[in-house]
């Protein structure tokens, strides 16, 4: 038997009960790629299957395909971190079938192995919807707890499978206005069935409710392996939970939250642990967690230590309904902060202490995850948020983690120029008189931030902010990945990393920026985030589309708009262009540093923050300053900074780290 409770949050619309997905990047479901940098020649890596759907024991063929079409070696096929099989790269290609034992969506990956002459590199996930080809009928009864209820209040659906030895899912669905049916999927033995409808009657209410429904839970298992070995999780999970009244869109502006009870069989209460926030958001692209149970590594592993974990939905600039746009700047931060604003409010029935928030993300997630820290309780969301129905509550944060955040974005040109502009993009240098005059900007900002660095290093300005990045973050990273290296590795990388002086003696390396720079090499072209598009006369620059960031500043009617005064000009031909003073509001209320620069009392207390050293998605400036800002608004001890030695973008190398810093702060 199972039953699910339903918040009637749709005032006398239709109800849409249907579970689906979403990675918070654009996607299709049988195909996605992501791609690695390191020291080799760099490869990307692509995953497809056969087909998107199958049934149990039947055979499925997945495809990778890794670009340099001469790399050699080997693909390993994973289901989760379950290793599927293994092919044998040709032409570029590898292959491998496979079928499935059991019913379920499985997220499947492929990861290339790498040579002596090709990095490796991962695949994104493509999901795989495996059905029962078991043949023994079964019948699926619906019952509802009330043929009548009001917006916002919880209805408890209650499906009955026969024969009751019938294992697997229930899938819930409106047919219509109000007509509900359940799906029994099946599983290898019983096969599926569909009840009959009961009907819904569903009237408005003055108001919807924000109240957490803590009865209406289901209970799930998950096994993680962290540092300290495997654990076995039962946890209690409410999902689809809408945390506005007046939603754009419920299918983004809504949370899951996952309560450990036991682990390893042990009971745990959680009443009081950490709220971990699951930001889960890639490019700036819309996220929902509806009728998902995907998180993070950190949200993993923050379970499997007892933690509460909430995975919130958010719009992006790539919602349109209708022909409007529905998720461009400030849409996903102020659904974030909305969803801040449901936990706090449901303080005493909500599980775990929310006064211990502590966002996570990557990439566009570790920015909005440093914008939620920074921008605590500001009031220049408040129109926003009321707009939306967000509860009367607080929405700042009591610590954040992020992990490469491509954030600061009406300055990451400026800074990109100065770091890259010596590097070749595409086998050549980008415009040096634009990239110059790019170089002056940043100049000009980064002394104006006056900043004060670390270990009595003094003021930090654009002359000596590379000897502060050497000496602070990137010797010392290089210093802990070559020591940890064996005698006859470290040999093997220093010969073929020759810009790099190693002092066995003191086990302390030495080299230049400039050298660092050349070795990482340019990842992208001029201008790096604000592009230049849509001119009236012709352009051959080096960056003539569209990118994630000139989208996310779109409005309703307009899907990309310039955001710096720089680019504006460019494309007007006009040296006195400059943005609206609304987009710059909206601009501001995109970029942490706009609120650290004001002290913001309510800024997040905690900050983790990661980054890889050859990740070149922005200029390391951008990470550092974050954290240098930071430490002289907070302290030094409040942040924990780190470039991982030889690491890409989003990279992940120390979530038991994560973990033990959650813990240092919140004991």
């Amino acid at each position: 038997m199972k039953s699910l409770s339903v918040p009637y949050m749709i005032a006398l619309g239709a109800l849409a009960l249907a579970a689906t997905l979403s990675t918070g990047c654009s996607s299709s479901t049988n195909s996605s790629s992501s791609s690695t940098t390191s020291s080799t020649t760099s490869t990307t890596t692509t995953l497809a299957s056969s087909s998107s759907s199958t049934t149990t024991g039947t055979t499925i063929t997945l495809t990778a395909t890794v670009s340099s079409s001469a790399a050699t070696g080997t693909v390993t096929f994973y289901n989760g971190t379950a290793s599927l099989g293994t092919g044998t790269l040709s032409s570029g290609k590898a292959t491998l079938t496979t079928s499935f034992s059991s019913a379920g969506t499985y997220s499947i990956t492929a990861t290339y192995g790498g040579s002596s002459t090709y990095a490796t590199s991962t695949s994104s996930a493509i999901s795989v919807v495996v059905s029962s080809s078991g043949t023994t009928s079964t019948t699926t009864t619906l019952t509802s707890s009330s043929s009548t209820t009001t917006t916002g209040t919880s209805t408890t659906l209650t499906a009955t499978v026969s024969p009751s030895a019938a294992t697997g899912a229930v899938t819930f669905y409106s047919a219509g206005s109000y007509s509900l049916t359940a799906t029994y999927d099946g599983d290898s033995t019983y096969a599926s069935s569909t009840s009959s409808a009961v009907t819904e009657t569903v009237s408005s209410s003055s108001s919807s409710s924000l109240s957490f429904p803590s009865s209406s839970y289901t209970t799930g298992t998950m096994s993680v392996t962290t540092g300290s070995g495997s654990h076995s999780i039962t946890y209690r999970l409410w999902q689809n939970i809408v945390y506005v009244t007046n939603p754009v869109d419920e299918k983004y502006e809504s949370l899951n939250v996952f309560e450990p009870v036991s682990i390893n069989g042990t009971s745990v209460d959680a009443s009081t642990a950490p709220i971990l926030l699951d930001i889960g958001v890639g490019g700036y692209m819309s996220n929902s967690t509806w009728g998902s149970t995907m998180l993070s590594t950190d949200a993993q592993y923050g379970l499997a230590n007892g933690y509460v974990v909430v995975s919130p939905g958010c719009r992006g600039r790539d919602n349109e309904s209708s022909g409007t746009y529905i998720g461009k700047a400030p849409a996903a931060m102020v659904d974030l902060k909305a969803s801040v604003r449901y936990i706090r409010y449901n303080s005493g029935t909500i599980p775990g202490n929310v006064d211990k928030i502590i966002s996570i993300g990557g990439s566009a997630g570790g920015a909005l995850s440093a914008l939620l820290g920074a921008s605590g309780n500001s009031s220049l969301y408040s129109s926003y948020l009321t707009a939306l129905g967000a509860a009367d509550a607080n929405d700042n944060i009591y610590a954040v983690g992020a992990y490469s955040p491509i954030t600061n974005l009406d300055h990451a040109d400026m800074s990109y120029e100065w770091e890259y502009n010596s590097a070749s993009y595409n086998g050549s240098k980008v415009d040096q008189t634009m990239s110059g005059d790019l170089q002056t900007l940043f100049e000009t900002y980064q002394n104006g931030l006056a900043l004060t660095g670390d270990n009595s290093f003094g003021t930090i300005t654009a002359d000596n902010i590379d000897t502060y990045i050497l000496n602070t973050y990137l010797i010392p990273s290089a210093n802990k990945y070559l020591s940890s290296l064996s005698s006859s590795a470290l040999s093997s990388y220093l010969s073929s990393h020759t810009w790099i002086t190693w002092d066995s003696s003191t086990s302390a390396a030495s080299f230049t920026f400039a050298d660092y720079v050349s070795y990482i090499g340019r990842g992208k072209g001029l201008p790096a985030f604000d592009a230049f598009f849509n001119v009236s006369s012709t352009f051959t620059g080096e960056n003539t589309s569209e990118t994630a960031e000139v989208s996310e500043f779109g409005d309703s009617t307009t899907d990309a708009r310039h955001f710096t005064n720089f680019s504006l000009q460019y494309t007007e031909s006009d040296s006195s262009a400059t943005i609206s003073s609304d987009l710059q509001t909206i601009v501001n209320m995109m970029n942490p540093m706009y609120f650290i620069g004001l002290k913001n009392s309510s800024a997040a207390q905690y900050w983790f923050i990661r980054d890889g050293s050859i990740a070149t998605d922005t200029s390391c400036m951008v990470i550092i300053d974050l954290a240098t800002s930071l430490e002289n608004l907070l302290g030094s001890s409040h942040v924990n900074a780190w470039e991982y030695w030889d690491g890409g973008h989003n990279v992940n190398e120390d979530p038991d780290a994560f973990i033990s810093w959650i813990a240092s702060i919140t004991s």
